[in-house]
């Protein structure tokens, strides 16, 4: 299962699921800062550790364009930060980093 969302604050939501799209403008704040979001539940036969998967959502991120939508209603690349969200039962890591992959943290949580 997969969930792709585009997150502009103050301005518009656009998510993907399934290959289905829907986005909704709100208002048009070029100024705020934007987050695109990738989530994925880890697949053990394609990747090791869910750190490889958030890292593998970020690549999703950049290698199928997402931030085209926000930079096409004029936001610039560095006010968008993308994050790369993994799940394996109650376990969640984070991976977050710019476009250009520098500043990159990651943060790794326990569900209760």
């Amino acid at each position: 299962m997969e969930f792709a969302g585009i997150l502009a604050l103050d301005m518009w939501i656009s998510y993907n699921k399934n290959n289905k799209n829907t986005n909704k403008v709100v208002t048009e704040r070029k100024e705020d800062d934007a987050l695109i979001l990738e989530f994925k539940v880890c697949n053990p036969a394609k990747e090791k550790t869910l750190s490889d998967t958030a890292k593998n959502a970020l690549d999703q991120i950049k290698t199928m364009n997402y931030a085209s939508v926000l930079e096409s209603k004029g936001i610039y690349q560095d006010r968008i930060r993308i994050y790369g969200f993994a799940f394996e039962g109650k376990k969640v890591w984070i991976e977050s980093s710019d476009l250009n992959g520098s500043l990159t943290s990651h943060h790794a949580y326990n569900l209760i």
